[in-house]
């Protein structure tokens, strides 16, 4: 709500916005549980001190959630930086342009081509091999040493909810 009100009425700009809304909510989470106390009217003093070992393991945990995030995000302006710095885009773009010949439906299939080889070699040679239950024992006992076995178990719940589980084996180190 202090978000909308900094945005909207006082016309903040984003980042104050933010900094207001952040100081309330740290405000919230150190005095939330003494607050509620007093409306209830008990007595007790450990809720300020439990207030701040919340605000501290959201903050974190905030952290690591955001570690991802901050690489994801890092790496793919890395990617864009060099692809406009360099000119590969326009060279790409320019060259598929070429090869297509002013066809649309061509233009496509060379940049879908160019952006997703593995779909077409699926096509020629499948990815997976799929095998019944029985077998199993077998098959991952054939496979040469170091080799990686991707196993997915398909099924039915009792409710009929349908239920899969995959993993990575590899059955030269178990």
């Amino acid at each position: 709500m202090v978000l909308l009100w900094c945005l909207t009425v006082e016309r903040y700009s984003p980042g104050l916005s933010a900094f207001w809304a952040t100081l309330v909510m740290v405000f919230i989470t150190l005095t939330h549980k003494t607050l509620i106390d007093l409306l209830r009217k008990e007595q007790t003093t450990t809720h300020l001190q439990e207030g701040f070992l919340d605000l501290i393991d959201g903050m974190t945990t905030g952290a690591r959630n955001m570690i991802g995030i901050g690489v994801a995000t890092a790496t793919a302006g890395i990617v864009v930086g060099a692809v406009t710095l360099t000119g590969v885009g326009l060279v790409m773009t320019e060259f598929v342009e070429w090869i297509s010949a002013d066809s649309i439906i061509l233009m496509l299939l060379i940049a879908f081509t160019l952006f997703r080889p593995d779909f077409w070699w699926d096509e020629v040679y499948p990815p997976y091999e799929t095998h019944e239950g029985r077998n199993i024992v077998a098959q991952v006992e054939a496979l040469p040493d170091q080799a990686d076995a991707r196993l997915w178990v398909a099924g039915e719940t009792l409710e009929g909810k349908p239920v899969g589980y995959s993993s990575r084996w590899r059955p030269g180190l178990c």
